[in-house]
């Protein structure tokens, strides 16, 4: 149940906050994680926090892709970090600490 809730909010984030800028990027990355390939889509997605460091459902999302490939300890930080954003609304901090909460966990 837990994965599905982390792959659904990385599927739904495009849509909830429209990107303009950075709409392909993000595209690639989806499209990567929709086939599993979480490398690719934690690299695509590092980048856009790179260039968009104020958007925490890109952060987010770079920790489920950190979360996908084991790497508990990055995966932590980028939910913390997203859950911290002044710009998260209240539905994203909740699900960002449930999952730096698991990340912890698997540590």
């Amino acid at each position: 149940m837990r994965i599905l809730v982390i792959i659904g909010l990385i599927s739904v984030s495009h849509i909830v906050y429209g990107f303009t800028g950075a709409s392909l990027p993000y595209g690639n990355a989806i499209t990567y994680a929709q086939k599993e390939d979480w490398p690719a889509a934690h690299d695509a997605l590092k980048k856009l926090v790179n260039n968009y460091p104020d958007r925490p459902d890109i952060i987010y999302d770079t920790g489920v892709a950190a979360h996908r490939m084991q790497d508990y300890q990055k995966a932590r930080a980028y939910f913390k970090d997203a859950a911290q954003n002044a710009a998260a609304s209240l539905s994203l901090q909740e699900q960002a600490l449930f999952n730096a909460g698991n990340a912890a966990v698997a540590l």
